[in-house]
C-alpha cells in the first residue's frame, strides 16, 4: 500500500519587500481554479506589486483567465500592479483574443519584472 500522490502547487507564493511571485505550474482550467483563486489573494493581499511566473504554463481557460482578471483589479485598486513573466504563445493568444492584452505588463524573467517595477515605484 502507498501514499496516495499529492496533488502539485499550482501556484507557489513567495512574498519580498517589493513584490509577491506566484510561479504557476501546469495548466489553468477550472480542476485548479480554487487552487488558483487561493495562490492569487494570497498575493494580492500582501499589499505588494503581483509577479505572475507562467513559464511552465502551458494553456489557460475562462475560470482561470477570470481569476486573473479579478487579482488584476485587486491589485490596482490598492495602487499596486500585476505583471506576467513569459506567458505561452496560447496564453498571450488568448489575452489577445478576449482584448486583455494590453491591461498586463508582460516580461521575459521576474528580474525584468521587477527591475520595472521599482522604476514605477519611484516619484516623479
Amino acid at each position: 500500500m502507498g501514499t496516495a500522490p499529492t496533488t502539485p502547487p499550482i501556484g507557489a507564493v513567495t512574498i519580498t519587500s517589493t513584490h509577491a511571485l506566484v510561479q504557476l505550474t501546469g495548466d489553468l482550467d477550472v480542476a485548479v481554479a480554487d487552487r488558483l483563486r487561493d495562490a492569487l489573494t494570497t498575493a494580492c493581499e500582501s499589499g505588494r506589486h503581483v509577479v505572475i511566473d507562467m513559464s511552465q504554463v502551458r494553456l489557460i481557460d475562462s475560470t482561470a483567465l477570470g481569476a486573473l482578471v479579478r487579482a488584476h483589479q485587486h491589485s490596482k485598486h490598492d495602487g499596486r500592479t500585476l505583471c506576467l513573466v513569459r506567458p505561452s504563445r496560447f496564453v498571450v493568444t488568448v489575452l489577445h483574443t478576449m482584448r486583455l492584452l494590453r491591461i498586463f505588463p508582460i516580461f521575459d524573467s521576474p528580474s525584468d519584472a521587477t527591475a520595472w517595477l521599482a522604476t514605477v515605484d519611484r516619484p516623479g
